[in-house]
């Protein structure tokens, strides 16, 4: 009978411990993100992508994006927003709004970082990804 209490006891403890590993959460409409940002009084960083034809895109993913430096320091800083345009998978209307996104802080370059105000204003833009280190491309917006 002591093998279930344990087993509970495993179970508790990594349900109270999951917030702890959970990947941050990516917004994925620029209104909304402005209404958190506002909210919370946080700036936005955008990711602009290319997920499914972007090489480099998915580098930035892996190396930074999904890494412990990243989400520690993205935690409590920011509200996070992605702007993927895909080659497939989404419809034309969606395209067109994430287009409009691009265009409005004139992002040519997949991938860019781009950090703005709670009020849409641009504060640092940073473009492509050469294989920094988390750190590295973090310090970038960390100092504004």
């Amino acid at each position: 009978m002591k093998t279930p209490s344990r087993l509970l006891a495993l179970v508790a403890f990594t349900l109270a411990t999951l917030p702890a590993w959970a990947a941050p959460v990516w917004l994925t409409d620029l209104d909304e993100a402005k209404k958190v940002a506002i909210k919370e009084n946080k700036p936005i960083l955008v990711d602009f992508t290319g997920s499914d034809w972007c090489p480099h895109c998915r580098t930035l993913e892996d190396n930074v994006l999904a890494s412990e430096a990243f989400q520690s320091w993205a935690d409590g800083r920011v509200i996070l927003l992605m702007v993927d345009l895909p080659q497939h998978g989404i419809s034309q209307a969606v395209r067109s709004e994430r287009s409009q996104v691009c265009i409005k802080y004139g992002v040519r370059t997949f991938p860019s970082g781009l950090l703005i105000g709670p009020d849409g204003q641009k504060l640092a833009i940073q473009t492509g990804y050469a294989g920094a280190a988390p750190e590295t491309w973090i310090a970038h917006f960390d100092s504004h």
